[in-house]
């Protein structure tokens, strides 16, 4: 009777559980709200402008993946903004070719 009471006062709510009801705050669910990790797409730089490739969740999760993408299709640059601010996070450039190793072959 009590948790019904107090729930009908604004800022406050009822939570169910594993453990049962409990008492939350407009805060807690602000900051549930906070703890969700950031998506960010991935785009592919070119010539006429950027290209969306793909959306990825967390930060560690989109260079990984910026790192699999540019291996598989080399030749341009790719970068990682965060989709709330739009601020650029990671960056590759997969138009540097790797320095093939000569050797000199003695000829007889």
């Amino acid at each position: 009777m009590f948790m019904e009471l107090i729930a009908r006062i604004p800022g406050f709510s009822i939570r169910r559980d594993d453990g049962g009801e409990r008492l939350a705050t407009r805060s807690d669910e602000l900051a549930a709200a906070v703890a969700v990790e950031p998506t960010f797409e991935i785009f592919r730089r070119l010539r006429q402008g950027p290209v969306l490739v793909e959306t990825v969740t967390g930060l560690v999760e989109a260079r990984e993946r910026m790192k699999q993408i540019a291996k598989e299709k080399p030749g341009v640059r790719y970068f990682a903004t965060e989709s709330k601010s739009h601020a650029v996070v990671a960056e590759i450039d997969a138009t540097i070719k790797v320095k093939t190793k000569w050797r000199r072959v003695a000829v007889r």
